[in-house]
């Protein structure tokens, strides 16, 4: 009798997990529909990882605000997911979806294959007691209830997870990291297959694909810098492809918003500034060049701007300093 409870509870929660990861997933093939929204009608679809990241940018500026007032709980993450799937069903009936349905279902299944054989990664400790902080605590009340020191380190990572994560499903705190990788494959399949791409995008691609499946395993357990240098090199991908192939489109104001937002994401995802640096640098040196530096900027580049405040804002709060742990960032009192 209690064996067959056991087996029962099993099988509930296995269905559970499948639900939430097809729903999860619709969802946010729904997001990724709007074409006609802010510069995603910029992007074309070999690069639905730059786009996705434009989506994660808007989260993250979301969700920064109302934990300035309240916590990000399951009912937050649920209308996130809910409005997702409302944009995705309007644009399968007016059919405008971004992706065929049956590549959804593969992409489904992928994910899930992914995730259930997914661990812990070793920073997995510190990083959940501040998701948790998010789920129950404004950010002005982060302080008094921290109980980790390593909190300290603040990637906004673990806002977005927080976005994303039903505390009653433990496998939707991994569905982000899943998502991510499964659109970093997406893209590089298609960069693959396509003519235009040049010979150097195309082996680039297959590298980068290459040395990310032979670090699978570690990948698998999920921490928060993977998902951060999965981003990196698509936008790299993207720089290049760009370059080679369009270059009005490169040398254009929207080209450079998009640039200066990903990098921003990437700077508080901690991600190296100087890796961040050295294509931005590349880029104005391009542009200077040719004489076009005044035409790229856009009143868009406080985004940008204030994404990195936000960021800044919080380690504050979290530990008195800009960039926590840089004393030169810090302002301690000397007895602190």
């Amino acid at each position: 009798m209690v064996l067959e409870q056991f087996t029962a509870s099993l099988s509930i929660v296995f269905l559970s997990n499948l639900f939430f990861l097809f729903f999860a997933t619709v969802s946010f093939f729904g997001y990724l529909s709007l074409n006609k929204f802010f510069l995603f009608n910029q992007i074309n679809n070999s690069f639905l990882l730059v786009k996705f990241s434009l989506i994660l940018i808007l989260f993250v500026l979301c969700g920064a605000v109302i934990n300035l007032f309240s916590p990000l709980n399951d009912f937050l993450v649920g209308l996130i997911y809910l409005i997702g799937l409302i944009i995705f069903i309007l644009k399968f009936i007016k059919k405008e979806n971004i992706i065929e349905l049956k590549w959804i279902l593969i992409f489904f299944l992928l994910i899930t294959l992914y995730l259930y054989d997914s661990g812990n990664n070793n920073d997995f400790d510190y990083h959940s007691k501040h998701i948790e902080l998010y789920k129950n605590y404004s950010l002005f009340n982060f302080n008094q209830n921290i109980i980790d020191g390593r909190v300290k380190y603040n990637s906004i990572y673990l806002l977005l997870n927080s976005l994303t994560y039903f505390t009653n499903i433990f496998i939707s705190i991994k569905f982000l990291s899943a998502f991510i990788f499964g659109l970093f494959i997406l893209d590089i399949k298609k960069l693959i297959e396509k003519k235009e791409s040049s010979v150097v995008i195309k082996y680039f691609s297959f590298f980068s694909l290459i040395c990310f499946c032979l670090a699978l395993s570690k990948y698998k357990n999920i921490g928060t810098d993977y998902s951060a240098h999965l981003i990196y090199i698509s936008l790299i991908i993207f720089y290049l492809t760009s370059y080679n192939l369009n270059k009005r489109f490169f040398e254009s104001k929207e080209f450079f918003i998009i640039l200066c937002l990903i990098l921003s994401l990437l700077v508080i995802l901690k991600i190296s500034m100087l890796l961040c640096s050295l294509i931005l640098f590349h880029y104005i040196f391009i542009i200077y060049q040719k004489q076009k530096i005044l035409s790229i900027f856009s009143i868009y580049l406080l985004i940008p701007f204030s994404l990195v405040l936000v960021w800044f804002f919080q380690n504050y709060i979290l530990s008195k300093c800009i960039i926590y742990p840089l004393s030169p960032f810090c302002f301690l009192d000397e007895n602190s």
